[in-house]
């Protein structure tokens, strides 16, 4: 008869055989893959990622493994890019195959697996399609968006001029300006800057967002049809998050550099005054006499890398990928960080360098690169409404205003921070100093 000591001699003898047949099945399974640090059973890497951070880490294993390895979210494995060359054969040469979206558990449960960003397949092409014409419809790519913009600019003036040039934290007004671009787009109105229930709601969606971006006609009857409810209201939430957040981030991220590097802003005041003069409105087509603006804006966004991980794609079928068999279905990493800080596209990576975006002749130059609107059919599309917005925000306050920062340039940081889903500058103030 078993006693207690038979007993546990059997169930640490099933727990061992248990323990070697997982880690059996996922060496099996890995044998394939790219290279990439043991995984735990169930764990998978997790255990590393939260004591070094996502960033430290994958760079960390990129230093190690090379541009392309494999880490493990719990048990499931996700093949991880880094830098402008494994990110770009994937996204751009091998499109195709790497169009498919991956596994978010977290957006999956704040959008109940709707939405634009989260579709694939047929679902994702119709959605996009349908996206696509009705912002073109609303204006999106047009000339006539830049009225909106151009008016909640002049918005941005009057608020600044009436903080009658007492430091602010510019944070909230500049998203909550974002958001009323996508707002007067998709509702037709805009909200003021004091409406504590819109700031409210934009407060929430940063949150989610850090935690972590008739219709339908006859259709209504077709099961399989992605014009439904939650499909609508989950893309309009991923056009908030993906304009209106990371526009609004890049702008802060802006005047936090214009503030460290007061040269810069000087320069940019010359154009203005230059291109534009003191008293017309900013358009749209002064960008193309303006390459100083233009290459800052660039390096501001590549700098500022509001989206260091991008977002999670996945293979559409088998695929044969430097050499690695990588089955359908597998989560893909671009790690869009890595390729707006490659030292091969860009001469000084960590610093702000405005040759990154102008030849020897002071003209602006365009940079393979600069990647900040990912690459390939998922790239973002919005991105024709962010350019905008931040040309015309940025020009119509250096055409009004002198940044002034409360403490010494040289003490300033600008570093983020927070990086992990997305990239916040710290907390900083700023003085409007009206330059007429």
């Amino acid at each position: 008869m078993l006693d207690v000591n038979d007993f546990a001699l059997i169930f640490v003898a099933f727990i061992t055989c248990l323990v070697i047949l997982t880690v059996g099945k996922n060496m099996w399974k890995r044998r394939k893959l790219p290279p990439g640090p043991f995984p735990l059973p169930i764990l998978g890497n997790f255990l590393q990622f939260q004591s070094e951070g996502l960033i430290p880490y994958f760079l960390k294993m990129s230093e190690k493994y090379g541009p392309v390895f494999t880490v493990y979210m719990g048990s499931r494995p996700t093949v991880v890019l880094c830098g402008y060359q494994a990110v770009k054969e994937a996204l751009v040469d091998h499109g195709d195959n790497f169009g498919g979206r991956g596994n978010i558990p977290v957006f999956e449960r704040l959008f109940n697996k709707s939405g634009l960003v989260l579709a694939n397949g047929e679902a994702w092409k119709q959605l996009k399609q349908f996206s696509l014409l009705t912002l073109r419809d609303f204006g999106m790519g047009k000339k006539s968006l830049e009225e909106p913009i151009q008016r909640e600019a002049q918005h941005l003036v009057d608020h600044f001029r009436n903080s009658n040039e007492q430091p602010i934290d510019p944070t909230n007004i500049m998203i909550c300006a974002s958001s009323n671009i996508i707002a007067a787009i998709i509702m037709g109105t805009r909200y003021d800057y004091n409406d504590k229930k819109w700031m409210k709601i934009l407060h929430d969606m940063h949150e989610a967002f850090s935690v972590a971006c008739s219709f339908w006609g006859q259709e209504k009857q077709n099961s399989k049809a992605p014009f439904n409810t939650e499909n609508l209201v989950a893309t309009v939430f991923d056009m908030f998050l993906g304009g209106a957040e990371s526009t609004g981030i890049t702008l802060i991220f802006g005047f936090l550099i214009l503030l460290k590097y007061p040269e810069i802003q000087e320069k940019l005041h010359e154009e203005v005054d230059q291109v534009i003069g003191r008293r017309r409105e900013p358009m749209i087509e002064d960008r193309n006499n303006m390459p100083y603006m233009n290459a800052t804006i660039h390096e501001i966004q590549r700098f500022s890398n509001v989206l260091p991980l991008g977002i999670i794609r996945s293979t559409t079928k088998e695929v044969n990928y430097r050499g690695y068999h990588i089955p359908q279905g597998t989560d893909m990493l671009p790690i869009l960080g890595t390729v707006l800080r490659d030292p091969s596209q860009f001469e000084t990576p960590e610093e702000i360098n405005l040759k990154h975006f102008l030849d020897e002749n002071g003209k602006f130059k365009k940079n393979n690169g600069f990647l900040a609107f990912s690459a390939g059919k998922r790239t973002c599309i919005g991105e024709s409404l962010v350019r905008m917005q931040l040309f015309i925000y940025f020009a119509t306050i250096l055409q009004k205003f002198k940044l002034k920062t409360t403490v010494d340039p040289k003490d300033l940081d600008i570093n983020p921070a927070e990086c992990g889903i997305e990239t916040l500058p710290p907390s900083f103030k700023i003085s409007f100093i009206p330059r007429e």
